[in-house]
């Protein structure tokens, strides 16, 4: 049997402001105790939701490495680029495929999050 993990960590997103919000679980209850407008009612696997965070602007990436769905670093990289996107929208930031550099390293940036929280609490992918 796989250790549970419900585990929920938040950053100061730099330049862009608001808050990234990972939270690794496979508890829909214990989700939906810091995503407040959007429950979650379905499935947990791999999720980004953009809601609110204590009055903030929060974009939070929801992993479920207990699911029977086998969780990979290319569905993370999947929802890595949804938080970008959502961040981006959020600021009026209008996608420029010939000069995305601003995209690729918020990218970065919420990856070396999200991959040092999964090394933090010793999730096997």
């Amino acid at each position: 049997m796989a250790k549970i993990i419900n585990t929920k960590h938040h950053f100061d997103i730099p330049l862009y402001k608001g808050k990234l919000i990972i939270i690794i679980s496979d508890n829909i209850e214990f989700v939906n105790k810091y995503v407040f407008f959007k429950k979650c009612d379905h499935h947990l696997y791999a999720h980004c939701i953009y809601d609110n965070f204590n009055g903030e602007q929060g974009f939070f990436i929801v992993l479920n490495p207990f699911s029977n769905v086998k969780l990979t670093e290319g569905v993370i990289v999947h929802e890595i680029l949804h938080c970008v996107n959502f961040i981006m929208d959020a600021r009026g930031q209008v996608a420029d495929r010939n000069n995305d550099e601003a995209d690729a390293y918020l990218a970065e940036w919420i990856g070396n999050k999200v991959f040092t929280i999964i090394k933090k609490n010793k999730v096997k992918l």
